[in-house]
């Protein structure tokens, strides 16, 4: 209730504000989802996210926005019961300097161990040597969030560059005798030959666990990405991707993340491989097909699949297709309709479970 109270509260405060701070934009987004498939059924989604934004001088700015939803999903239907704030952020620059302070985004060099919202502040330094940057969050319940991050568009004229640390740590002062820690060290590179582009990345995890006077549990694992993007030489925009994603143990992120469309699983003690070609053949429309397959590494590391039936211990799990057409007939309108098949029996996991299908559509209306 506090929550709705401060939301509330704080959107009136924003549309009070004088006119001394420059013109203020405003502007809201819907966007509505209808799928059905034949292992959940039907599910649709739809939500309302307003937003606005104004600017102070010639250097800071502040953005705001929240969100509503109503839906069907796993056959029970839900709401919001208030407004969900999102992006809500102040930046500003001075000289070399940035801030970002607020509920504001943040994501690791690979996207693999945290990736999303989070409530805290990053301050970031910009030189000749590459940009540098350091930021703390509130992670939910009682973890912190800290990143120290540096990256580089051209070392030596030749390849990108970025690297991180992002820790996760429980508040000792709210938790002083149970504690969950982990510590991700990230390292990413790109190199651009041409019309290509290959980027390597990989991130290595080291937990530690603490449950009252018992002995700390240590644990270790490695996630890593290799991927090739051709820019295809068509008389439309269209591009060919190609990447391996693999962790080896383990792999417990900030953020819970899962991968495929049809077929999800956690990037944990698996491999995915993926295949995309996304091409634009005018102004208004687009389209993409991707292919992918699941390979477990080891029959021991915890995971969570689509199919909860027992498996044959096998390490192929199967194959997915998906395909998408966009059709965004106005700057502020745009349908996605989209499907796929996952294919267990390309696998020797789940031989005999029949495939898995969704269609799905998705419409986005804006006014900005």
């Amino acid at each position: 209730m506090k929550k709705n109270r401060f939301i509330y509260i704080f959107l009136i405060l924003i549309f009070l504000l004088p006119a001394s701070i420059g013109a203020i934009d405003i502007g809201f987004v819907v966007n509505e989802y209808f799928a059905y498939d034949n292992f959940k059924g039907f599910e649709f989604r739809a939500g309302l996210v307003p937003r606005l934004s104004f600017i102070f001088g010639d250097h800071s700015s502040f953005f705001m926005s929240a969100g509503f939803d109503v839906g069907k999903k796993d056959g029970e239907y839900y709401y919001s019961e208030y407004l969900e704030l999102l992006r809500t952020e102040f930046s500003t620059l001075y000289g070399p300097w940035g801030i970002r302070a607020g509920r504001i985004n943040y994501s690791d060099p690979l996207s693999f161990s945290a990736s999303g919202l989070f409530n805290g502040i990053h301050l970031t330094h910009t030189s000749s040597q590459g940009r540098t940057g350091i930021g703390i969050w509130h992670a939910g319940q009682q973890q912190i969030l800290s990143a120290v991050e540096w990256e580089h568009p051209a070392v030596l004229d030749l390849f990108s560059l970025k690297a991180a640390y992002t820790g996760n740590m429980t508040n000792p002062f709210s938790s002083p005798n149970d504690a969950f820690n982990s510590h991700f060290f990230t390292l990413k590179a790109g190199l651009p030959i041409s019309s290509f582009i290959i980027e390597l990345g990989a991130v290595h995890e080291w937990t530690e666990t603490l449950i009252q006077n018992d002995a700390p549990v240590y644990s270790q694992a490695l996630a890593a990405e290799l991927g090739f993007y051709w820019t295809v030489p068509t008389p439309f925009t269209s591009r060919l991707s190609f990447i391996v994603r693999t962790a080896i143990g383990p792999f417990v992120p900030v953020s819970p993340k899962t991968y495929g469309e049809i077929f999800t699983a956690n990037l944990s003690g698996i491999t995915i491989v993926t295949a995309d070609y996304t091409a634009r053949f005018l102004r208004q429309l687009g389209a993409g097909v991707t292919l992918s397959y699941f390979i477990r590494n080891d029959l021991q590391t915890p995971n969570s699949f689509t199919i909860s039936a027992p498996g044959n211990n096998g390490y192929l799990l199967g194959g997915e297709i998906t395909s998408r057409v966009v059709w965004s007939p106005f700057s502020d309108l745009q349908f996605i309709l989209g499907g796929g098949a996952f294919f267990p029996a390309m696998g020797n996991n789940w031989p005999n479970v029949n495939p898995l299908w969704r269609i799905n559509l998705t419409l986005i209306f804006a006014i900005l």
